[in-house]
């Protein structure tokens, strides 16, 4: 994650539950905390799939409780020199990642991609919604971790795919529309244009 981490955070008496918190990663240019956990990285490389195991633990280590001391973080943001997303690198990124009642709102700002991501709480059944402007991925990468994985198909969510000017290899693909539902033996394509 990185060296230099810092936390700060109000913790009033009668709560005893955090009703500010800020974990930084890096440089923190922070000027104020909002309500509620949040968390900041600034760092010249990062993984995505790292980060997410790290926030993960961090929210299973949350206690199950109704006023647990520290809630998951309701926002995230990421500046990095490169991150790398499934072998794939993204230069210049800047990530910010919301957490709006149930459901993540993520978007990216890079050199090789403008897209607004929703993860929904109800994964399985209402998916990921992608909503790109641009995609522009002049190489591609294949991930050694992601081959040897094996994939329940059965876990894999409903996508919508939107990306207005896609750009694979250099090939120019325009605008691209799909989407993906879960069927009985694995994803079936509902549209695609």
């Amino acid at each position: 994650l990185g060296n230099d981490i810092s936390f700060e955070g109000v913790l009033p008496h009668d709560t005893m539950q955090f009703s500010r918190a800020h974990l930084a990663i890096g440089e923190d240019d922070t000027v104020s905390m909002g309500l509620g956990f949040s968390i900041s990285a600034n760092v010249d490389e990062v993984d995505l799939d790292s980060w997410l195991q790290a926030i993960s633990k961090l929210h299973d280590g949350l206690p199950s409780t109704d006023k647990p001391i520290l809630s998951e973080p309701q926002r995230i943001y990421v500046n990095a020199d490169v991150m790398r997303i499934s072998g794939q690198n993204i230069n210049q990124l800047e990530l910010v990642v919301k957490h709006s009642t149930d459901d993540w709102l993520l978007e990216f700002n890079a050199q090789q991609i403008r897209a607004k991501v929703t993860l929904y709480d109800d994964w399985l059944n209402r998916g990921i919604d992608i909503k790109a402007d641009f995609i522009d991925l002049l190489e591609w990468h294949s991930d050694a971790q992601l081959e040897d994985q094996q994939f329940a198909l059965n876990d894999l969510p409903p996508v919508n795919f939107e990306c207005k000017s896609c750009r694979i290899l250099g090939k120019d693909l325009g605008r691209v529309d799909f989407s993906l539902s879960r069927a009985p033996h694995g994803m079936q394509i509902d549209s695609l244009r």
